[in-house]
């Protein structure tokens, strides 16, 4: 993996020019949005806000063309989903364990032992 890691002032240049780029800063209010990012975007690319307070407005940067942003509570949703389904994976691997024990029992008990 090709990692860097910008300062400030050269922010707006990197993260143009990279496919992904996660934020996390101190900052108390986003500080890429719509309006910097038209300007720098080179390419398309998935910007992941890691912070809280918000770094990004994900609003105004996905009407970016080529920008998709994520936030923490997007990231949230994924994980929920995640584990419902596997949830329900394991409920449906319960039945079919059920249902095989009984074809077993069944067969096992047709031999007459």
């Amino acid at each position: 993996a090709n990692i860097k890691t910008a300062l400030m002032d050269s922010m707006l240049e990197m993260v143009g020019t990279s496919h992904v780029t996660f934020a996390c800063t101190g900052a108390m209010e986003p500080i890429l949005y719509q309006e910097n990012l038209e300007g720098a975007m080179q390419r398309g690319a998935m910007l992941v806000d890691i912070s809280v307070p918000r770094n990004i407005d994900d609003v105004g940067a996905n009407k970016v063309e080529g920008v998709k942003a994520y936030n923490v509570d997007d990231l949230k949703a994924v994980v929920a989903a995640n584990q419902a389904r596997r949830q329900r994976l394991g409920l449906e691997a319960e039945e079919l364990l059920q249902d095989e024990m009984k074809s077993f029992k069944g067969w096992h008990q047709s031999l007459g032992t």
